[in-house]
């Protein structure tokens, strides 16, 4: 045989061998079956992977909102503080300014905030965090003023803040207010605004008053009953139950009578008034109880309702609807903060309660442990029963069959 046929026949011979081997890998190879909404899931997070980093923002963090309440004391003024702080860096350590803190400035009570830490440095109270997202907290303070013999005198600075404001509450019959050209007066007293970023406050004890004051003798203007803030904090479970509780911190003058319409379908299982449970009775779905500032002159209270629900067990998609009851009194803010089963996804569908990043840190008077997916939530001047509607459906990230 010519050695050109011989060349010729092992080159058509080691062409068929590949094909075979080609074909005989793609029989074997492996193959997977996705549904489209992975498909497209996973083609948009391609793409977002090959987007250009997103450009640094020119600040870190800002201070939001800082509003001030309290009432003016002889020596001093008793405040709380509420404080909104938006953080724009991530995995970034944020250092950021909040008030002036010297020797004059006692800090009664410190929040604990989720991803968040304070810190005193260079005469500045500081707040701490490396996540980005929204903040609110709130803190009390006691501010001593300087003294020169009737006339009173304390400044209280803080960081540039998009919106701050001083709400004081004083006895004009003990008190006169020097510097209140620039106030207003509303339900919840005397209303600061600041200068230079700072509070200033000046006052002189009324002649007439020394020596005649004592709690009896003070009387306070009067002042509107409402609920300066509401958290509520729910625990759903897969068997179809809401462990529901609402801690309220009132504001009155007084004994005053405040009452609670309950929404269909929950049980009152506990009520507590400043921390201690107290008996109450169910009329019509309607709670009605009389309640008493914590200390004599004071004029807040807590008060927190222990609820359950039974909604019914959850389905592999639908619609979940949470309520909360109607308070008779005007509510400033209610926070909600939900646990739901993790299994499922959640996305908000309508109602008055809408998602923010965090909710302040509260602690109720009825532990319970609050397991599951978080939702917080949150509604300004509220009116009426807050609630939401969720939808959701079963969560399968990373538990497809592979079939291997």
């Amino acid at each position: 045989m010519r050695p050109e046929l011989l060349l010729t026949i092992l080159l058509c011979l080691s062409t068929a061998a590949q094909a075979q081997t080609t074909t005989a890998s793609a029989q074997t190879s492996a193959s997977a079956t996705l549904p489209l909404d992975e498909i497209l899931r996973l083609h948009q997070q391609l793409k977002q992977a090959q987007k250009p980093p997103a450009p640094e923002a020119p600040i870190t963090a800002t201070l939001d909102l800082l509003e001030l309440s309290g009432r003016l004391l002889q020596d001093a003024v008793d405040l709380r503080a509420q404080f909104q702080v938006t953080v724009l860096a991530q995995d970034t350590w944020v250092d950021l300014a909040l008030l002036a803190k010297d020797s004059a400035t006692h800090l009664s009570a410190l929040p604990a905030v989720e991803g968040g830490y304070f810190a005193v440095r260079d005469g500045w109270l500081r707040f701490l965090a490396r996540q980005a997202g929204s903040y609110r907290f709130e803190l009390k303070l006691y501010k001593k003023a300087q003294a020169k013999g009737r006339e009173r005198r304390l400044e209280l600075g803080f960081a540039n803040a998009s919106s701050a404001a001083l709400f004081l509450q004083l006895d004009q019959e003990l008190f006169e207010l020097q510097n209140t050209r620039s106030s207003t007066r509303d339900s919840r007293g005397m209303v600061i605004m600041p200068k230079d970023q700072r509070f200033v406050l000046q006052w002189t004890q009324r002649p007439d008053a020394i020596g005649k004051q004592t709690p009896t003798a003070a009387r306070r203007p009067p002042i509107e009953s409402m609920i300066e803030s509401a958290h509520a904090s729910v625990v759903a479970t897969l068997e179809g139950r809401h462990l529901i509780r609402v801690l309220y911190r009132l504001h009155f003058e007084g004994q005053q009578t405040i009452s609670f319409a309950l929404p269909p379908g929950q049980e009152l299982r506990k009520v507590f008034l400043h921390n201690t449970a107290i008996p109450h009775t169910i009329k019509d779905n309607r709670l009605e109880l009389t309640v008493t500032p914590t200390r004599a002159g004071d004029v807040s209270a807590t008060l927190e309702l222990d609820l359950l629900e039974h909604p019914g067990r959850f389905s592999l998609s639908g619609t979940r609807k949470l309520s909360f009851p109607r308070a008779s009194w005007r509510i400033n803010d209610f926070y909600a903060a939900v646990h739901l089963p993790p299994v499922f996804n959640y996305v908000w569908q309508s109602g008055s309660l809408t998602p923010v990043a965090s909710t302040p840190p509260i602690n109720f008077a009825n532990q319970i442990p609050t397991p599951g997916k978080d939702l917080n939530l949150h509604q300004q001047l509220v009116g009426t029963a807050p609630q939401v509607q969720l939808r959701y459906q079963v969560d399968l990230t990373e538990n497809y069959f592979t079939g291997r």
